[in-house]
């Protein structure tokens, strides 16, 4: 299919892209903002790094489910085995895959799976069984929003000039959402494996949490 071939947004699947931008949580009537930095680096790690939350790091390997998370104002570190790189949203249905084929918009495998099942005046739509229908646009052949079949709706907008790739990214869950906003994004060359690595001093209290 064509949207295959716009999909990609880095030339290598060892690259490494780092940005800054910030994540509004909306759960159960309360509105919450996050500042956030990360680096992803390709294909199973994205490091997180959230200041307003006194985290000074989290790192997510996404291919074995586990987060590790530094808190210093509670000299605490939580080693997680959960399916979501913040811990914020953690009663959500999004799985796992959906969610980082969203956050980081890289989606052939998932449309590998899908058939078309119609086209409007809007757009072309293919449904990926046990999954839910995507919304492709005509115009930009880039995918303009999802909708599941545990109805979870994912939205992408305000799209950068410069990429195929989505600034602004709404995951709507009944009364909940998480807004994710990329404010700079940029592929890095090379970088040190010490940004994945934290320093955990020994005083901390390390937790596990499935």
């Amino acid at each position: 299919m064509v949207i295959h071939e716009k999909v990609p947004f880095v030339s290598s699947q060892s690259a490494t892209v780092k940005a800054r931008g910030y994540v509004e949580l909306e759960v159960d009537g309360s509105d919450k903002k996050y500042l956030f930095q990360t680096f992803v680096r390709y294909p199973d790690q994205i490091y997180l790094e959230f200041k307003e939350l006194g985290i000074i790091g989290l790192i997510y390997n996404f291919s074995h489910d586990t987060a590790t998370i530094v808190v210093p104002k509670e000299k605490r570190v939580l080693v997680s085995h959960s399916p979501y790189p913040i811990e914020l949203w953690h009663k959500s249905k999004l799985t796992k895959d959906l969610f980082f084929a969203a956050l980081l918009y890289r989606f052939e495998d998932i449309f590998k799976k899908s058939v078309l099942l119609q086209k409007d005046d809007t757009y072309s739509i293919y449904h990926v069984k046990d999954m839910g229908d995507f919304f492709i646009g005509h115009q930009s052949g880039r995918i303009s929003h999802i909708k599941l079949d545990n109805q979870i709706e994912i939205y992408f907008t305000k799209w950068n000039d410069n990429q195929d790739f989505p600034i602004q990214i709404d995951i709507i869950e009944g009364n909940n959402s998480l807004r994710w906003v990329w404010k700079y994004w940029e592929e890095v060359e090379s970088i040190s494996d010490d940004i994945f690595e934290i320093e955990i001093p020994k005083d901390y209290i390390v937790q596990s949490k499935s």
